[in-house]
């Protein structure tokens, strides 16, 4: 599993890829993963990276966990594709 530091499209790319998503708690990347990820407040930075540590940890060590969080990367993905977005744009100019 890789760990790269990154903005909402690297979640997207992973959850593309079928790979496991852990980031921060900054409002786009929740915006973006919507429960298919594991996140990590940035709370109190001086236990930040043991928290970080930990989260990792659970996602490579948790068989479980990795297939819930790969399967729900997997469905939330397509939600931000541009054949999506092209549909709701289409949708709505028809209503108006």
């Amino acid at each position: 599993m890789p760990a790269v530091p990154g903005r909402a499209e690297k979640g997207l790319e992973a959850f593309r890829a079928g790979t496991p998503v852990v980031h921060t708690d900054v409002p786009a990347l929740m915006e973006v993963s919507q429960g298919a990820s594991l996140h990590v407040s940035l709370g109190d930075a001086s236990t930040f990276e043991r928290r970080l540590a930990i989260a990792l940890s659970n996602v490579l060590h948790d068989v479980e966990l990795q297939q819930q969080l790969t399967t729900a990367g997997y469905d939330r993905a397509p939600v931000y594709s541009w054949a999506y977005s092209a549909d709701l744009v289409w949708r709505l100019h028809a209503d108006l």
